[in-house]
């Protein structure tokens, strides 16, 4: 069988990556300078259920991973073996600079368990006003 040499296949290899420009990988600096949407600033920490005596609540747990303040309603729809339980609210963040910038919503449902699904709606709140107008 004849000697078949790959000397010449790696000497084009190496000839055509010295003349590619070099692609860099986007950078931390340039992730973090585009802007996240006030949604994408709140994080799911956790959810958990729990019984007190007879009653039976459902706690999700939200954390501001953003310098700004931050509105969001939150509306909840739980499906247990004892029936369907729906909640709504509204949670302000400070700014993750503050603390406490981890907010929860606590809601009574009717048995522990089952389907649970939660969304949330977000906006920025003005920097001169933390009380309730947002920006749209």
């Amino acid at each position: 069988m004849p000697e078949v040499s790959i000397r010449p296949f790696l000497q084009s290899l190496l000839t055509i990556a010295a003349v590619m420009p070099l692609q860099s990988a986007p950078t931390l600096a340039a992730e973090e300078a585009s802007p996240l949407s006030a949604t994408q600033c709140i994080a799911d920490v956790s959810t958990d259920y729990r019984e007190e005596g007879r009653k039976f609540t459902f706690t999700m747990n939200f954390q501001n991973e953003c310098d700004r303040p931050i509105a969001c309603v939150v509306d909840a729809y739980l499906v247990s073996s004892r029936g369907p339980s729906q909640g709504h609210t509204t949670l302000k963040f400070p700014p993750k600079s503050q603390v406490p910038a981890k907010l929860s919503y606590t809601m009574q449902v009717k048995a522990i368990g089952g389907s649970a699904q939660y969304s949330r709606d977000c906006r920025f709140l003005s920097p001169h006003d933390g009380s309730s107008r947002v920006q749209r």
